[in-house]
């Protein structure tokens, strides 16, 4: 590979790394329910990040102490990520049976709203709610509709991150209420089972 090759395939690989880790903070600062992952996940990025760095080093750095260093660098990062990540991956075994608690919290005789206990690992637990379509042979779930904030014992959750109640009031209109009361109106898409906007009080409790 001539010296041009080796200078634009440095540039990319240092390109795509930092473009990663950027995506991945910037998702989990505004605690987007999307699902993207790894992208989702920063030390995650930081981890294959920390690869693609070390890959670039190895073609722009050509002195031996150089090379040393910028690898003793990007395998320190790595490490790190790669402790990060297996804590993360060992707290979401730990914790797998609270993500899997549902509870059916209003219904008509076509659908029901299902909400899900999940708990985070670097915050208050979350309680999301999805649309559940009943009539067929195989009930059919849709996305996160809302979610708010899940009150784990022994600690102080405002009423206003809360989930208080909800209820059907009509066949595609949904009243979605806060534990103080305030009250949201969501309309079913009945074929997607989803709402045109999220709402997302977990991510407005963070602010």
């Amino acid at each position: 590979m001539g010296q041009a090759g080796r200078r634009f395939l440095t540039a990319a690989l240092v390109l795509v790394a930092v473009l990663m880790v950027a995506v991945a903070v910037t998702v989990s600062a505004l605690h987007a329910h999307v699902r993207i992952r790894p992208l989702g996940d920063p030390w995650l990025a930081i981890l294959v990040a920390a690869g693609l760095l070390a890959v670039a080093a190895r073609l722009a750095v050509r002195s031996q102490p150089g090379r040393r260093t910028a690898y003793a660098v990007t395998t320190a990062t790595a490490a790190v990520a790669a402790m990060a990540v297996g804590a993360e991956v060992l707290a979401s075994h730990l914790m797998a049976d609270e993500a899997t608690r549902q509870q059916i919290v209003a219904s008509t005789p076509t659908l029901e709203l299902v909400s899900y206990r999940q708990s985070v690992w670097s915050g208050s637990d979350e309680l999301v709610l999805r649309v559940r379509d009943r009539t067929g042979p195989q009930p059919q779930e849709g996305r996160d509709i809302a979610c708010f904030l899940a009150q784990p014992r022994g600690t102080d959750v405002e009423p206003a991150w809360r989930f208080g109640h909800a209820r059907f009031t009509g066949p595609d209109q949904l009243e979605v209420s806060a534990a103080d009361g305030k009250t949201w109106t969501l309309t079913i898409d009945i074929r997607s089972l989803g709402v045109a906007e999220f709402l997302n009080l977990c991510a407005a409790a963070a602010d």
